[in-house]
């Protein structure tokens, strides 16, 4: 069987293996699921990046024509408000494209204003 014929189990099969052997999802367990070439992703990291690795790694198999991610992402720790505000003004500091004048974020209850 080529790799176009593949069935939808054996590339389940392929995005699993490519999974377990991603370092940077290798700890976490992943749902997939394949209809007609269109994978569906499902479990919970702890990380953004681990989330759209694993949606790489599907995108990547042979057979797949479109992904649907639906990894939830669920951090081990959570930042304080004063370190949320510090990482967004951060951010907007180092940006090019802003003038950046004095900067006031105000976050409360994890919450952006």
């Amino acid at each position: 069987m080529s790799p176009i014929d593949a069935t939808d189990r054996e590339i389940e099969a392929a995005i699993e293996d490519a999974s377990s052997y991603d370092p940077r999802l290798s700890s976490f367990e992943i749902g997939v699921e394949v209809d007609n070439g269109v994978a569906v992703l499902a479990g919970t990291v702890d990380n953004l990046k681990a989330k759209l690795a694993a949606a790489q790694d599907a995108s990547n198999t042979m057979g797949v024509w479109q992904v649907e991610n639906n990894i939830d992402v669920e951090p081990e720790t959570r930042p304080s408000d004063a370190e949320i505000s510090q990482n967004i003004e951060a951010s907007l500091r180092r940006d090019p494209y802003l003038e950046v004048g004095e900067i006031d974020v105000s976050v409360g209850l994890r919450k952006t204003r």
